[in-house]
């Protein structure tokens, strides 16, 4: 009896073991996806037609294929493209895949090709915003061009078809400008202001002494 309930407990334990080993590679597998999906920029053909598949459109794989669309090409597709080039014509299909495709967008890292820091402001106003963020690059954009945009350049240059969010990207972009201008002239104003000490040497009858005096400048 007592050998038996040994060997459930043993049993127990390594079942355990087994549940908590599948459990770490499954978490590890998830993670390095996400991983993957971040790097959408530096994906290959055959990563793009994976990728296709397993978000359910292996109907079209081949197409992808054909066209040789690689991580770059599939991040400037929209619907158009979809229906044209990859002959996607049921219009639910092309919304379905343009969701999925805009929260890779969301998602990818840019940060080889972005300098100036044009995606964490688009983070700034909400993750759906950075779906913009590649569109805008290939554009040319920086983030310190934005304040001088106008709506029209953002949806005709930049593809921004939706107005209320060009409307806040303008003006968070001259928000934050105007409180770095503020904080800039503060800095400017406190050390225009600041005092200088200077020592000045003079002679008296017990010998030389040194006075400090605070200047202005």
């Amino acid at each position: 009896m007592i050998d038996s309930y040994m060997h459930q407990d043993e049993l127990g334990r390594t079942a355990g073991t087994v549940y908590n080993c599948y459990k770490s590679i499954q978490t590890s597998k998830r993670t390095s996806n996400n991983e993957d999906e971040r790097q959408v920029l530096l994906w290959s053909v055959d990563d793009v037609a994976a990728w296709i598949e397993k978000n359910g459109f292996s109907w079209c794989k081949q197409a992808f294929i054909d066209s040789q669309v690689d991580g770059d090409l599939l991040l400037q597709l929209d619907e158009k493209s979809l229906m044209e080039s990859i002959g996607m014509n049921n219009g639910i299909l092309r919304k379905r895949f343009m969701r999925l495709l805009n929260h890779l967008k969301c998602y990818a890292d840019y940060s080889a090709i972005d300098e100036s820091g044009l995606n964490d402001f688009l983070k700034r106003l909400g993750p759906e915003y950075c779906q913009y963020t590649y569109r805008m690059l290939l554009s040319g954009v920086r983030y310190e061009d934005i304040k001088y945009f106008t709506s029209e350049i953002l949806e005709k240059e930049c593809g921004i078809s939706n107005s209320i969010h060009r409307a806040k990207i303008l003006h968070k972009a001259k928000v934050e400008s105007h409180l770095s201008n503020s904080a800039q002239a503060e800095t400017s104003n406190r050390s225009e202001t600041q005092d200088f000490d200077a020592f000045i040497s003079y002679r008296r009858s017990s010998g030389s002494h040194l006075a400090r005096k605070s200047l202005k400048p």
